[in-house]
């Protein structure tokens, strides 16, 4: 069986246009990894948003959690995911690049909150709710910054 040079022709056009295609399915997967990637900090933020508008105070603005009080729970939860991410990426099963994006995505919400704040009031302290943070305690002791915390972190630790 013969090949014109005809057919032939076609042939060699389009694998040359198959051949240019080639790269779409890079940059398809590309597109994707940084839709997924923004998608998880942006959902990050807009999780605790809500989260955080659900359990905070309703009269102050604050989110304390039961542990530690006087410090913004929105901090500790952001850090807490974004230092779960590094120390434990070996055991997290390739997620740890998942998480330490949803923790930049709350802790990126808790920056913006703590600007605000400080915008609005000329105050800058680590609570992103409204009016004056309570001064932190850790498992109902209080801690002042500064002081000696082998007492309290003995009892806790």
């Amino acid at each position: 069986m013969a090949i014109s040079n005809r057919a032939l022709a076609r042939l060699g056009e389009k694998y040359a246009r198959v051949s240019r295609l080639g790269g779409v399915g890079y940059h398809v997967d590309r597109t994707t990894r940084i839709v997924k990637e923004t998608a998880e900090v942006v959902g990050g933020g807009a999780l605790i948003g809500f989260v955080r508008g659900k359990l905070e105070d309703k009269a102050s603005g604050q989110w304390e959690l039961p542990m530690v009080k006087g410090v913004d729970a929105e901090l500790l939860i952001g850090a807490g995911g974004a230092l779960l991410a590094f120390v434990g990426a070996r055991h997290l099963g390739g997620f740890d690049k998942d998480l330490s994006r949803v923790s930049s995505g709350i802790l990126a919400h808790y920056a913006g909150q703590v600007a605000r704040k400080y915008a609005s009031t000329g105050t800058l302290t680590v609570f992103a709710g409204a009016g004056e943070p309570p001064a932190p305690q850790l498992a109902g002791e209080s801690v002042e910054f500064g002081a000696d915390l082998s007492s309290v972190l003995r009892d806790t630790i």
